[in-house]
């Protein structure tokens, strides 16, 4: 009796050694989301498991430990030495602490405003986390610290003056801690309306201790791959493409899979950001070779060749793939499904 693409699937993820070209084959119409098997298919797919038996746990419990020591040193530590910076504010070396303060919240509050809009028809992210970040990281990674990061420095930001003559100065706050919320503001700043918003944000983050909404662990896997990888930074979009990996492993049926979602998230997105970063590299996108200017490209000849008469219609009416593409291609089609069934 010929097997179900479901039990062929089964077979080979749950064999000694995964065949990827046939498992590719049988998932190209679609991975089946039942039992777990999308998030282990998924696994494979993106390079994260390797396709020997004997090798899997030792590569995932090596990438798990390194994802740990990333948190600490990134999140933990950085936000403990950024609370003070050391050298003077107006160092303009490139390795200064302030230099680097500056860029790395700047790209923090990008992060944090793309990861709040993730998905606002679906409520997923903004539920709680079913494991908390203690149980993760331990007690030295406090939840939400990135978050009370970017609000602090967002009131930093605007905690400017001019003098009578028209000087512009910084006012420093003494109480920035990022452990947090700061809720001192500077006179004729903030409006009452922002000061009772942050008021209530600190009574939330008290009551929880220890989640974490799950757009805030996306937020933090991307300030990790930020970090990781500085000279390539953040781009919008890479929210969009990492939301439906997090979403299919943090929904795992098995739990000893499930309560490892964020580390084993960060290693499938860094898999596939390697092979489609170039399309996040803007001076590509006019080129017929590489970035999205090689993907329009190869999207015009497959539909020549698939369905030339639309192919010529289009042609005739002058509407070209980046009228209608673009979003296909840069996010992979994250924005054109419904979640659950991408």
């Amino acid at each position: 009796m010929k097997c179900s693409r479901h039990e062929q699937i089964l077979n080979i993820i749950n064999g000694e050694n995964v065949n990827i070209e046939e498992l590719k084959r049988l998932s190209i119409d679609g991975c089946p989301d039942s039992n777990g098997i999308r998030s282990r298919v998924w696994k494979f797919l993106l390079n994260y498991l390797p396709c020997n038996f004997e090798k899997r746990q030792e590569r995932v419990t090596f990438n798990r430990q390194q994802y740990v020591g990333y948190v600490k040193e990134f999140v933990f530590e950085s936000c403990m030495a950024d609370a003070m910076p050391a050298d003077h504010p107006l160092n303009l070396e490139p390795d200064g602490n302030w230099i680097t303060f500056f860029r790395d919240n700047e790209m923090l509050l990008q992060i944090n405003k793309d990861c709040q809009r993730l998905c606002p028809d679906f409520d997923f992210f903004r539920r709680p986390t079913e494991f908390s970040c203690f149980s993760l990281f331990g007690k030295d990674v406090p939840v939400g610290v990135l978050r009370r990061r970017g609000e602090t420095s967002t009131l930093q930001s605007h905690s400017l003056n001019k003098n009578l003559v028209g000087v512009t100065n910084m006012i420093r706050l003494s109480t920035y801690s990022p452990f947090r919320p700061n809720c001192r503001l500077s006179s004729g700043l903030v409006s009452q309306f922002e000061e009772d918003k942050m008021n209530c944000i600190s009574e939330c983050s008290l009551t929880s201790a220890y989640h974490e909404p799950h757009w805030e662990v996306i937020e933090r896997i991307l300030y990790v791959y930020y970090k990781t990888h500085v000279s390539q930074g953040y781009v919008q979009g890479m929210n969009e493409i990492i939301a439906p990996i997090y979403y299919v492993f943090a929904t795992d049926p098995d739990e000893s899979w499930r309560k490892y979602a964020e580390m084993d998230t960060f290693y499938c997105f860094n898999n596939l950001m390697t092979e489609i970063h170039p399309n996040f590299i803007r001076k590509l996108d006019g080129s017929h070779e590489a970035g999205l200017g090689g993907q329009m490209k190869i999207l015009s000849n497959l539909l020549l060749k698939f369905d030339s008469n639309l192919s010529k219609h289009f042609q005739k009416i002058e509407l070209v793939p980046e009228h209608f593409a673009f979003r296909w291609l840069s996010l992979l089609l994250a924005r054109e499904f419904m979640l659950p069934g991408l």
